[in-house]
C-alpha cells in the first residue's frame, strides 16, 4: 500500500492461485504488467515546474485536435505557440538542456525528459506523412480520423502525467517512454 497526499491510500492485492488446483509441474503465473509507485518529494513549486514541461507536447498535440467546440481554445493557444518564429524549436532545446541540469531535482529532470519523449512521439507520424507526401508528390498530411486518434491518445497520456504529478508520484506507467526517460534523467541526488 502507498499513502498519497490528501489522505489518499492506494492498495493493491495480488490474488494467488490455489496451489492444489494447479497442474503438477506447471509454472506459477507471472503478472502481465508490474510497476511501482514512486513518490517525488517535490513541494508545490517543484510540482508546478514538473507540470510546466508538459506544455510543449500539449501545444504540439493541439495541432492534431479535431476542430470542434471543446478544443477551440486549445487550437487558438496552439496558433499563438506556432506564430512565434522558431519558438517551438527554442523551447524544445531549452527543455532538453534543462533536463540535463543535475542541479535540478530528479523528478523535474525526469518529467522534462519524458515530456521531450512524448513530444517526439507526437511529431513522428506527421513527419513521416510529410516525407511520404514529398516523395510521392501527393499532398502531405494525415487524415482527420488519424489526427484525432493521435490527439486523444496523447491527451490521455498527458492527463495521466499531470494527475501523477499533482498527487506527487512519478508518472512511470508509459511503456517505452517512461523507461527511456528514466535511463536518460541521470543520477537521483
Amino acid at each position: 500500500s502507498v499513502d498519497l497526499p490528501f489522505g489518499i491510500r492506494v492498495e493493491a492485492e495480488v490474488e494467488r492461485e490455489d496451489p492444489s488446483r494447479r497442474r503438477p509441474g506447471a509454472p506459477e503465473a507471472e503478472p502481465i504488467i508490474q510497476f511501482t509507485l514512486e513518490k517525488t518529494r517535490l513541494g508545490p513549486l517543484g510540482r508546478a515546474g514538473a507540470l510546466l514541461a508538459y506544455a510543449v507536447p500539449v501545444l504540439d498535440a493541439a495541432a492534431l485536435a479535431p476542430p470542434t467546440d471543446p478544443w477551440i481554445p486549445l487550437l487558438q493557444a496552439a496558433q499563438v505557440w506556432y506564430a512565434v518564429p522558431f519558438g517551438t524549436l527554442g523551447f524544445f532545446i531549452l527543455l532538453s538542456a534543462l533536463s540535463q541540469n543535475y542541479a535540478l531535482p530528479y523528478a523535474i529532470r525526469y518529467n522534462m525528459r519524458q515530456a521531450i519523449m512524448i513530444d517526439i512521439a507526437v511529431s513522428i507520424p506527421s513527419l513521416v506523412s510529410s516525407l511520404i507526401g514529398a516523395a510521392s508528390g501527393q499532398p502531405a498530411g494525415l487524415p482527420q480520423e488519424v489526427q484525432t486518434l493521435l490527439f486523444l491518445a496523447t491527451f490521455a497520456t498527458l492527463a495521466y502525467c499531470v494527475l501523477c504529478n499533482v498527487v506527487g508520484i512519478l508518472p512511470k506507467g508509459i511503456p517505452v517512454i517512461s523507461e527511456s526517460a528514466e535511463q536518460q534523467s541521470g543520477p537521483r541526488w
